[in-house]
């Protein structure tokens, strides 16, 4: 249980990491 609830906050967390990489990426308006 606690390893499928670091995977899942791992992927969460790279989740984020790769919205916030795309959208500074993107000219923001």
């Amino acid at each position: 249980i606690l390893y499928d609830s670091w995977t899942a906050a791992m992927t969460v967390s790279s989740i984020c990491v790769s919205i916030l990489s795309m959208l500074s990426s993107s000219p923001a308006k």
